[in-house]
């Protein structure tokens, strides 16, 4: 069985880095089960660029966290991904297209 990877990334005011991680995760190959974005009381315009990114991409959920912090945000990610693994980014990261085939593979032996 294959494991099912969700990704999630805490975002506060990063409407200038955003483009650059969303196209990076829209690239991931192999994709992931889902992409949880959490916005976490952003002023800048960044909540619009997640729920837009989440309105084109299957699989991707825009979800917001009132309690400040990367911790508090990482958290609520954890508490809605659905994945048999959960992987973490930034918003200011772009991850390469093989990351997650890379983090996940160790998964498929019995003994991890």
């Amino acid at each position: 069985m294959t494991a099912s990877v969700s990704v999630v990334v805490p975002v506060l005011n990063a409407a200038r880095t955003l483009p650059g991680c969303l196209g990076a995760l829209a690239s991931l190959e192999p994709g992931p089960h889902e992409i949880v974005l959490i916005d976490n009381g952003s002023t800048d315009g960044s909540l619009g660029l997640l729920r837009a990114f989440a309105e084109r991409r299957s699989g991707a959920r825009s979800l917001e966290e009132p309690r400040r912090g990367a911790a508090a945000a990482r958290n609520a990610g954890i508490r809605a991904a659905t994945g048999d693994i959960v992987a973490f980014t930034d918003s200011d990261c772009e991850p390469e297209s093989g990351w997650l085939d890379h983090l996940a593979r160790p998964f498929a032996d019995a003994r991890v």
